[in-house]
């Protein structure tokens, strides 16, 4: 914990609340708006919230106001803490925070989210499938107390700060929508072929794989890697919370191991159709879970690889993906079905132009990366001593 020695320390539950205050089905009015777990990002932004209609839902939510912190409780998930400026309800993987008047809202935002107590989070998770802090355990969290004007200032230079991450984010953001306005200017549009390419299965030049059912139980903190759906994060994979399992248990999943740089997708769930590719420097072996699928080019002179991922990501395969996947309560799409959607196919001397251009800005967005691991860097440094109070 990064606090100094000399510093007051409380908890968590002396200077703030959680409120579990359940909203039944039936009394969630028309308009309100609706918090998932989903639409809180890793970096402590909302997406994709919109509001509801009664009757909508089915299960009992939270309510929260613009003065709550919210606080995922379900791991892999617990860096999703969030600050909203409206009201609304959410889902009850959320735990609303209400601070008291001694503890300064951003100032718990940014003592929450750091690495030590993520870490210290995670720990205290129980739970085989789907591991959860306990408000309990969280209300015993400790937590510096700092005169609040001291608090209000510590708060505003990491917001400072973490605004120039955000900044750093939305450059490599643009530089990844840039790969797909390349990819229309350079073969067109997926859904009307203008350029009359000729049209076949993916399967003619790709085959998917799908993962294997490793058992839950077996799961444990030291041994082999298991890939999770949980695990592909915008466009890559995650590896700081993958679940492991002893060499003995691997068994017959032992064929699925994943190779560097593969292109894995989700295949069933409210994120069916995200992509993880996985890193280059692998260092250790690695395996797919089920549900988690691969694509791997099986004729290099039918299509190149970064044809492929950009391919992936079109607007046109994702709708293709998800027409396959309806129809059913939880979202499903097999390898076969993956397979046999009907794409272009392009000259493969211009698909190799297409891999030119996109390794150019694979430069851009490393020389990015780069830039803004300094400034997580500085950020990581700015936190540790404000929190010890030597900002």
């Amino acid at each position: 914990m990064s606090v100094n020695a000399s510093q007051q320390v409380k908890r968590l539950a002396d200077l703030a609340t959680i409120e579990r205050d359940g909203i039944a089905p039936g009394s969630i009015k028309s308009g309100t708006l609706s918090v998932g777990l989903e639409n809180i990002t890793g970096d402590g932004e909302f997406f994709g919230v919109g509001p509801v209609e009664a009757g909508q839902l089915a299960s009992t939510k939270f309510s929260f106001s613009s003065k709550h912190l919210l606080y995922g409780k379900l791991r892999p998930y617990l860096r999703k803490i969030a600050r909203p400026d409206f009201d609304g309800i959410c889902s009850t993987d959320i735990l609303p925070i209400l601070p008291s008047p001694e503890i300064d809202r951003n100032f718990l935002f940014h003592y929450l989210r750091q690495d030590v107590m993520i870490a210290r989070a995670n720990s205290l998770t129980s739970g085989a499938n789907l591991p959860r802090l306990s408000p309990r355990s969280l209300a015993e969290f400790p937590i510096p107390l700092l005169p609040i004007a001291e608090q209000q200032r510590i708060a505003a230079i990491l917001d400072r700060a973490e605004s120039l991450r955000a900044k750093r984010r939305q450059a490599l953001a643009k530089l990844d929508s840039l790969t797909q306005s390349i990819f229309v200017d350079v073969f067109g549009d997926l859904n009307t072929n203008p350029k009359s390419w000729p049209m076949r299965d993916i399967g003619w030049a790709v085959r998917v794989e799908g993962g294997f059912a490793f058992k839950s139980e077996d799961f444990a903190s030291v041994g082999s890697g298991i890939i999770r759906i949980s695990n592909l994060v915008q466009g890559k994979v995650d590896l700081a919370d993958i679940a492991r399992m002893p060499a003995d248990k691997i068994d017959k999943g032992g064929r699925f191991r994943v190779l560097a740089g593969d292109i894995l997708m989700a295949m069933s769930g409210a994120t069916t159709g995200k992509i993880g590719v996985m890193p280059s420097d692998l260092t250790e072996p690695l395996y797919q879970n089920q549900r988690v699928g691969s694509f791997r080019i099986t004729d290099p002179t039918r299509m190149r690889r970064e044809f492929l991922l950009a391919l992936l990501g079109s607007r046109f395969y994702q709708k293709s993906l998800w027409q396959a996947a309806a129809g059913v309560a939880q979202p499903n799409v097999s390898s076969g079905q993956l397979e046999s959607i009907s794409v272009f196919f392009p000259p493969i001397e211009l698909q190799d132009a297409f891999a030119s251009q996109i390794k150019v800005i694979e430069q851009l967005k490393s020389r990015q990366q780069t830039s803004l691991c300094k400034l997580d860097q500085l950020f990581a440094s700015l936190q540790h001593r404000g929190f010890e109070g030597k900002l």
